[in-house]
């Protein structure tokens, strides 16, 4: 069982193999500079810095993430359009786009449940805060989210995670536990609004989100503290949280998690 646990940990030598990936580029750059070694073209061209970026992105995860496959395999099909200039991946990007939602889909999608707490866990055992104290601060001083759950036209869940997945469509739910433990989103071409103002966790929560060309709002109580360890590739996160009075309770954190290719997280507390 210590063995399985060790192997859940991201890998410690990750933050060494992306330096070592810089250092390679800017020496392989400084050598062509003084035309030394002829490199071919592809090799200093986007899709080589994608699969790069989604190389060492495995091998930081153990390559137990979703997103280091996705950004290999876009970065691969069009390296082989620069590679071979008769070959358009334009007859063949869509089928690919199709295979690899499949086989997310039958081999690679959502976490284990134990694998929430796993995570939950370990992450707050390299955190550098001292939550005990932090609660007992702002305990006293955190007025508990009771109000009424007004009428909603669209979808409510109560389950203790979220399994949210849109592929060219929207998707919207309200989480309604008030002992939530983390959750998956899946949005590829597509829209997910997930509203947690009446919800309520214990600890700190993991939610995994993987995203490609869509957008992800996600509404939260003002007392929640978010922490977010994405891997955007041409998008980024947009914390659009209101200064409020209440202070966040430092031992209810929100941990985003995953991959945002081509889009968007946006962050609201109303």
């Amino acid at each position: 069982m210590e063995n399985q646990e060790i192997k859940r940990h991201p890998n410690p030598n990750g933050k060494k193999v992306i330096g070592a990936a810089i250092l390679l580029v800017g020496v392989a750059l400084l050598v062509k500079q003084f035309n030394l070694i002829q490199f071919p073209s592809w090799l200093f061209s986007w899709p080589m810095i994608l699969i790069v970026i989604g190389l060492a992105s495995g091998v930081k995860h153990n390559f137990k993430k979703p997103g280091s496959f996705i950004m290999i395999l876009i970065g691969g099909v069009f390296l082989l359009e620069k590679m071979n200039s008769d070959w358009n991946v334009g007859n063949v990007t869509w089928p690919i786009i199709l295979i690899g939602i499949g086989i997310w889909f039958i081999f690679g999608k959502g976490y284990k449940r134990k694998d929430y707490a796993n995570g939950r866990n370990k992450w707050r055992e390299n955190f550098d805060l001292t939550y005990d104290s932090a609660a007992q601060n702002y305990d006293s001083q955190t007025p508990k989210n009771e109000e009424p759950v007004a009428n909603e036209t669209h979808r409510t869940t109560g389950d203790e995670f979220l399994d949210s997945v849109s592929v060219f469509g929207g998707n919207k739910k309200n989480v309604l536990s008030k002992d939530f433990k983390g959750g998956d989103i899946v949005t590829i071409m597509g829209g997910c609004e997930i509203n947690f103002l009446h919800a309520d966790i214990i600890g700190t929560v993991v939610l995994d989100v993987t995203q490609i060309m869509g957008g992800t709002k996600i509404v939260i109580p003002p007392t929640w503290d978010v922490v977010t360890e994405m891997t955007a590739i041409f998008g980024g996160i947009d914390d659009k949280r209101s200064l409020v009075q209440v202070l966040p309770d430092r031992s209810k954190i929100l941990l985003i998690k995953g991959t945002s290719i081509f889009a968007g997280i946006e962050i609201r507390n109303f």
